[in-house]
């Protein structure tokens, strides 16, 4: 809608801003768009919803990723077009601004109801997926036995209910220690990136022949975003190292 409203893509605007002198603030910028695809292993969790999973899940994953993209790369020109960037508040109401450049005030708030909507979805996927998982470790009796309850209607419950407790619990603190959006963000990227390369290293382990190979390139593409976090990263890399810690006080 905005394509078309705007008439883009425009030849006389620029779809890029100039880079010179700006160069370093790529690493930053890029390893904050990985988020735009985080959460993919989620679908994983959730493979007992699909009738055929060995025919649909392959086609749902690949067809989320593509959509994403799509829609993430319009929206940038978008905003690049019109220049409703900037600041930290036009940046971060960035497209609520073109639409009220384009079809007024109510577009705006509209817009930004629907951005709203959108996330909750997107919530609700995490949240059921990390439940899942949960309970399917609790279903294994490599969790509390009382994390593997359903309810009546087939739902992990009480998975489901200690999920939701621990977001809130960490929005709290989040809120007390004073962390803006971009400061999470790239925080859970350090968590989502460092899963993702242990995954590929155990790929690059276990494969054989170009799947192998393809394992190899994904996890020195992790690697090279966990470096592009920088400081940000340091957490969760000594997250990592206390839980390799652990074997060794319990044999000593």
């Amino acid at each position: 809608l905005a394509w078309w409203l705007g008439n883009l893509p425009q030849a006389e605007l620029p779809l890029l801003p100039p880079l010179a002198g700006q160069w370093q603030l790529l690493p930053s910028a890029l390893a904050v768009m990985f988020w735009c695809f985080v959460g993919i292993e989620a679908f994983t969790h959730l493979g007992e919803e699909f009738r055929r999973p060995a025919r649909d899940f392959p086609l749902a994953l690949l067809g989320g990723v593509l959509l994403a993209g799509l829609v993430y790369w319009a929206c940038s020109v978008a905003v690049l077009s019109f220049h409703t960037y900037g600041d930290v508040h036009s940046d971060a109401g960035a497209l609520p601004r073109l639409y009220q450049l384009l079809l007024g005030e109510q577009a705006r708030w509209l817009v930004a109801l629907v951005g709203y909507l959108a996330c909750f979805a997107s919530m609700n996927l995490y949240i059921q997926g990390f439940a899942r998982l949960i309970w399917s470790l609790a279903d294994e009796g490599k969790l509390p036995a009382r994390l593997a309850a359903r309810n009546r209607h087939g739902q992990p419950a009480r998975a489901l209910h200690l999920v939701i407790l621990a977001c809130a619990a960490s929005a709290v603190v989040a809120s007390l220690a004073g962390l803006g959006v971009d400061d999470l963000i790239r925080y859970a990227n350090g968590n989502f990136v460092l899963i993702y390369l242990l995954s590929m290293a155990a790929g690059v382990c276990l494969l054989r022949g170009p799947l192998r190979l393809l394992a190899a390139v994904a996890c020195l593409l992790c690697a090279a975003v966990l470096l592009m976090l920088g400081q940000d990263a340091a957490y969760v890399l000594g997250l990592l190292l206390g839980l390799l810690a652990l074997p060794r006080r319990r044999r000593r």
